[in-house]
């Protein structure tokens, strides 16, 4: 957008942006290699404003060359008169409330992500559905984050609600925990449910990021089952329950 080029902050932008997320990459990378939490979370919060501050100017970007395109070929027009000075200044207002709005959405976002989190109880029919599997409650965590933001009393609080429905079933789908040393405490948590039917987990996209090998050595001395890309039978009362867990798809490609 030559138009933009021309203001200095936008060419050091354009050349600084691409330094900087190879420097947060490679300080994430080293601390998911090396368990070095803080670096994980200087090298992710970079990248993460990055990607949103580009989210935020690609549309202002395109929709301004969008409108001096539009403008130039009113202008050539036969007998179009030339675009008014007010005209073009409500153009660029306008655009300018691109990247504002998206802002506003994102803080919204984290607005709501700070609220109580909720229980929904869902129930769900299968005809033919054996009888000693009538009734059962299965409680499903997944994607709670524990780190900067959610700490361990939130899901304290969160499980001591789901004890008193009583599950028999507790499934942990990955993105547990973004803080890897209260990773133990978080399992320790999930643990006292005692479910009569066991926890089991899969792991999420997010395990990996953050540090496979020591996730997989907590996960190993608790009393949670690891599926990873496999499965198993849950016996129950003559009949029984199948269960399997799948790794994060995105990682098998690499």
């Amino acid at each position: 957008n030559r138009r933009w080029w021309r203001r200095a902050w936008v060419r050091q932008c354009a050349y600084w942006t691409p330094a900087l997320a190879l420097i947060s990459g490679l300080l994430w990378r080293l601390g998911a290699n090396y368990q070095i939490n803080e670096l994980v979370f200087v090298g992710l919060g970079i990248l993460s404003l990055l990607f949103l501050c580009l989210i935020g100017l690609a549309p202002a970007l395109l929709l301004t060359g969008l409108s001096h395109s539009l403008e130039k070929l009113r202008d050539h027009c036969a007998g179009a008169p030339p675009s008014s000075p007010e005209r073009r200044r409500f153009l660029r207002h306008s655009l300018a409330a691109v990247p504002a709005l998206s802002t506003a959405g994102i803080a919204q976002g984290i607005f709501a992500s700070a609220a109580p989190a909720r229980i929904p109880q869902i129930p769900l029919a299968f005809p033919g559905l054996p009888q000693a599997l009538q009734g059962l409650k299965i409680f499903h965590l997944s994607d709670i984050h524990i780190g900067p933001y959610i700490r361990p009393h939130d899901l304290e609080e969160l499980l001591g609600r789901a004890a008193a429905l009583r599950p028999d079933l507790v499934l942990v789908t990955g993105d547990l925990c973004d803080d890897v040393p209260v990773y133990a405490d978080t399992l320790r948590l999930i643990e006292a449910l005692q479910p009569p039917l066991g926890v089991f987990a899969c792991l999420g996209n997010h395990e990996h990021f953050r540090g496979l090998r020591q996730i997989k050595e907590h996960l190993a001395h608790s009393a949670i089952h690891l599926l990873v890309n496999q499965g198993l039978p849950v016996p129950l009362a003559g009949s029984a329950l199948y269960l399997g867990g799948a790794a994060d798809p995105r990682t098998l490609r690499s």
